[in-house]
Formats: C-alpha cells, structure tokens, sequence
C-alpha cells in the first residue's frame, strides 16, 4: 500500500493481447486503440482518449505524460517520454 501512487495510467495499444497483459498491472486501465498510420495520428487518439477515457477524464488543457517508442509496433522500442495537454 504505501509505494501506490495515485495518478492514473490509461496504457493505449493496438494489441489485444497486450491489453490483456497490462490488465494484471496494478494501476493500469489499458485501452485497445486503433493502429497508427504515424505519429501524428498516435497523439490525436492519446489526446482524444485522455479527454474521453473510462477512468478519469481530463478537461481541455489539462497535462498528461506520454511514454512511447518508435517505430511504432517494436517490443521494447519505449524511447521518448513527454508532456503532452489534452
């Protein structure tokens, strides 16, 4: 209990069994997305999920952490981490 923190993490993957995987996470609401053209495409749908999400709903504005890698699609590929506003 004491090492738990309190913000949310929405993980987004194309990949059903990843979704399934990030479900025995603690913390983790994972979410299957659609599959990304490019990297423009992967942040309209973080944006839109982060304003639209289940779990907690940001107002416009709000800033959110994004962790990805590219290319897009490659195991262990996680290289860039960002602040992104919904």
């Amino acid at each position: 209990g004491r090492h738990r923190h309190k913000e949310y993490i929405v993980a987004l993957s194309p990949s059903l069994t990843t979704v399934r995987q990030l479900n025995f996470s603690r913390g983790v609401y994972p979410q299957v997305i659609e599959p990304t053209k490019d990297f423009k495409d992967f942040l309209k749908q973080a944006k839109d999920i982060a304003k639209t999400n289940a779990v907690h709903q940001l107002s416009e504005g709000d800033d959110f952490v994004i962790a990805a890698g590219m290319p897009f699609g490659e195991a262990g590929s996680t290289n860039m981490i960002f602040v992104e506003k919904a």
